[in-house]
């Protein structure tokens, strides 16, 4: 996106997700792999376009609001799509339902291609004013990847953020690119990342278990309370004015 300009970018995700989701309900397994990896590969990065987008349409504090709303918007779309997903899926007409997923996802994708939101700012410095705004930009995208997570998080990140030097030269300047990446945003992604492997693995024990107990149409409705007190327990920890750390949240919870 920040090399040819979203719409070049986003034209082989358009259409991969309307070829290869139609196509793979009807080929064999062992052509399902390397269907669904190249897929995977060519997914549209939705979630990429809509962050990077509002950070350059909201400014200042409205940047968090933004980004909390969003998040509030993709829980609710996690509570609709899987509990559809499954109710479709174990109906038996799961081909239809990967079609549709792949026109949906296309249809969305041409979408951004028109509607083209902005995902950089317009100006471009020169060499004098870069250095001059180096700690500007770096507090600006520390605030955004920080800002896209959960509240407990965005504490716990401002606590550890660090003061970063900048080195000069050629070094200094490569150094430059990546002083966006501090402790405090570590923290976040790391955070993000084993959160998402616990997320996974509650969803596939969650099918799992009704599978077992033989319960696979009411896997839509589980899906939805479980998605749903997700909600319901974000709006409570963000309505708590004082929040605790994810450090010693547990520790405080057990005592």
């Amino acid at each position: 996106m920040d090399t040819v300009g979203l719409r070049k970018a986003l034209i082989p995700s358009v259409v991969s997700e309307l070829v290869i989701w139609s196509v793979v309900p009807h080929v064999s397994y062992e052509w399902i792999l390397p269907l669904v990896f190249v897929g995977g590969l060519l997914t549209l990065p939705i979630f990429s376009v809509i962050r990077q987008s509002l950070g350059v349409l909201v400014d200042g504090e409205q940047r968090r609001s933004a980004y909390a709303l969003d998040s509030i918007g993709t829980e609710v779309v996690f509570m609709i799509g899987p509990a559809v997903g499954a109710v479709v899926a174990t109906s038996g007409f799961t081909a239809l339902g990967l079609t549709i997923v792949g026109v949906c996802t296309s249809a969305a994708g041409l979408f951004l291609l028109w509607f083209n939101p902005p995902t950089r700012s317009e100006g471009v410095l020169d060499a004098g004013q870069t250095a001059d705004r180096d700690a500007d930009e770096l507090h600006a995208a520390e605030a955004a990847v920080v800002a896209s997570a959960p509240a407990h998080l965005q504490e716990a990140a401002s606590e550890m953020a660090p003061t970063v030097s900048q080195p000069s030269g050629l070094r200094g300047k490569m150094a430059r690119n990546f002083t966006w990446f501090t402790a405090a945003v570590a923290a976040v992604f790391a955070v993000a990342a084993g959160s998402g492997m616990v997320l996974s693995g509650t969803d596939v024990g969650i099918v799992a278990v009704l599978q077992r107990g033989g319960h696979e149409s009411e896997i839509g409705t589980v899906f939805f309370f479980w998605c749903a007190s997700s909600v319901v327990g974000g709006l409570i920890y963000g309505a708590m004015h004082r929040p605790s750390r994810p450090s010693c949240s547990c520790w405080e919870w057990r005592h």
